[in-house]
C-alpha cells in the first residue's frame, strides 16, 4: 500500500469524493441539523497533502458550499438560525484550516533547520586525542609514524588553512638588530 503523503492524487480524489458525498447528504437533511461537522473530515485529510495551502482551499470551498446549502436545503428552522449555525461551522472549519497551516509551516521550518544542521555537521571535522609534537621543530607525528609540519597535519584533518606571519615577539627576538 502506498503512503498517503506520496500519492497526492489519491488524497485529492478522496477529498473531492468526500466533499461531493457530504454535499449531497447535507442537501437531503433539513437545514437545522448540525451536519457541518462532516466537513471536517475532508479538511482533516488535507493534512496528508504536502501543499501548505490545501487546507485554505478546502475551507474556502466549504464556506461557499455551506451557505449555498442554506438556500437549497429543505427548511426546518428559521433562515437566521440556519445562517448562524452555518456561520459557526464556517468558523470552526477556518480555525482547523489555520491550525493545519501553522502545523505544516512548523514542519517545513523544522525540516529546513534539520537540513541546515546536517549540512553544518558534514562540514565539521574535529581533531581530538593526544598529538605527539616535537618540542624543538614542532612537527606532529601522524598515525603512520610520519613527522609532518603542524600546518600540514591540521590542514589534512580539518577544514582549517594556515597563513604565515611573524608575531611581534619573534620579530624583536630574531630580526631586530641590537646595538
Amino acid at each position: 500500500m502506498t503512503s498517503l503523503e506520496k500519492n497526492p492524487r489519491l488524497v485529492s480524489g478522496m477529498i473531492v469524493a468526500l466533499i461531493a458525498g457530504t454535499f449531497l447528504l447535507d442537501l437531503s437533511v433539513p437545514v437545522g441539523a448540525y451536519d457541518w461537522a462532516l466537513y471536517l473530515i475532508p479538511l482533516c485529510i488535507t493534512f496528508w497533502l504536502k501543499d501548505r495551502n490545501s487546507p485554505i482551499l478546502v475551507a474556502s470551498s466549504w464556506t461557499v458550499v455551506l451557505y449555498v446549502e442554506v438556500v437549497l436545503s429543505p427548511p426546518s428552522i428559521s433562515f437566521t438560525n440556519a445562517t448562524v449555525n452555518r456561520s459557526f461551522g464556517v468558523l470552526v472549519l477556518w480555525l482547523v484550516a489555520l491550525l493545519f497551516m501553522l502545523r505544516k509551516r512548523g514542519d517545513e521550518e523544522r525540516l529546513r533547520l534539520i537540513g541546515e544542521l546536517q549540512d553544518a555537521m558534514a562540514e565539521i571535522k574535529v581533531l581530538q586525542g593526544i598529538l605527539t609534537i616535537c618540542s624543538h621543530c614542532k612537527k606532529v607525528r601522524d598515525e603512520k609514524g610520519l613527522w609532518l609540519p603542524v600546518e600540514v597535519y591540521v590542514r589534512d584533518r580539518s577544514s582549517a588553512d594556515f597563513s604565515h606571519a611573524i608575531c611581534p615577539d619573534c620579530l624583536d627576538k630574531h630580526f631586530t638588530r641590537r646595538a
